[in-house]
């Protein structure tokens, strides 16, 4: 019986075959690698200020080849040592130890650190840092604002100093930088916890006041706190707007303009708009007493001039102190 050699067709086939195989199992031994952490966010939970936090992450290949290990970025704050092995084999792990200072830190932590490697699905990776810092010295609020106040019946606010530790605490002092606030503390436990009081002291004029409250205490981690203390003293008589805006035109067209007279809370007796002048102009004027709004006062016909920039408007009042109200003018081109 004759065996015929196979044709030049069927070796082809056989070939590709084979290759394709052969390819195929390459593959199967080279899938890429996968960088992961059996925990890749720690919480270390409440741990005071001034304390170093440290902790070791686990990182893990779960892939196939080689992981390589580059660049490892921390935020502000956070520092990390070099990881243990840079290049880490299929099934093998390594350790990345990072630390985080609480030194001047209070509230919530949280700091994220980026592993930059060759895993081409996430090549930065990040591991997460959190937890809450404690100082061990309380003290709120940092802001006090009292917003608007009367002066004749100012208003009270409280401070609360509070240890957090095991340890006495004392306050050496409490000032003020400015003086315009009046103190008064007060125990509630000994060592433990006081009240700081603060009220604005009578002054005057009006306006946006503030002042700082400086609280020392024995404590090594938190021996001066700085507060802020802010209020406003709204004037007897107000006046909006402060200053008139005339535009001068082509056409030199008059214009009208209203300005509002307000009451404080503290006038012994009602607000009365008694007149309004202009120096030097002829200014037709309509003053209304508009109840809760106050008085309005009509300027109407005006007739802009430049030479009438950076004159003013007096508005005459029954008010001490406040018998005349000076609004000032201002010329604009268009």
């Amino acid at each position: 019986m004759k065996i015929s050699s196979p044709s030049r067709h069927n070796l082809k086939c056989v070939f590709f075959v084979l290759f394709i195989l052969s390819i195929t199992a390459a593959t199967r031994g080279r899938t890429p690698p996968v960088i992961s952490s059996p925990e890749p966010e720690f919480d270390f939970g409440e741990a005071r200020s001034g304390q170093v936090i440290s902790h070791t992450f686990v990182l893990e290949n779960t892939g196939g080849g080689i992981l390589e290990i580059g660049t490892v970025r921390t935020s502000c704050g956070c520092t990390a040592s070099d990881v243990k092995s840079r290049v880490i084999v299929a099934g093998e792990s390594t350790t990345l130890t990072v630390k985080l200072d609480l030194k001047g830190r209070t509230g919530p932590q949280t700091q994220r650190i980026t592993v930059h490697s060759n895993d081409r699905t996430q090549p930065q990776y990040t591991l997460t840092l959190k937890g809450q810092a404690v100082a061990s010295v309380d003290i709120k609020p940092r802001t006090l604002n009292f917003q608007q106040i009367n002066p004749a019946t100012p208003p009270t606010g409280k401070i609360t100093i509070r240890g957090t530790t095991d340890e006495a605490l004392e306050i050496v002092s409490v000032g003020t930088t400015m003086d315009r606030t009046e103190l008064r503390l007060e125990t509630v436990e000994e060592g433990r916890e006081y009240h700081l009081f603060i009220t604005p002291k009578d002054l005057e004029g009006q306006g946006n006041f503030n002042d700082v409250i400086e609280i020392k205490t024995d404590d090594s981690e938190v021996p001066l706190t700085r507060c802020i203390v802010m209020w406003q003293i709204l004037p007897k008589v107000s006046v909006a707007p402060r200053m008139i805006t005339l535009p001068i035109s082509r056409g030199n067209d008059k214009v009208n303009r209203f300005i509002m007279v307000r009451p404080g809370e503290d006038l012994e007796e009602p607000l009365e708009v008694t007149g309004a002048t202009w120096a030097g102009r002829e200014v037709e004027t309509n003053i209304t007493n508009t109840g809760n709004f106050g008085w309005r006062i009509e300027l109407r016909n005006i007739t802009p001039e430049m030479s009438m920039n950076e004159e003013e408007v007096e508005i005459h009042t029954n008010v001490a102190g406040f018998e005349t109200l000076k609004v000032p003018v201002r010329i604009i081109r268009q």
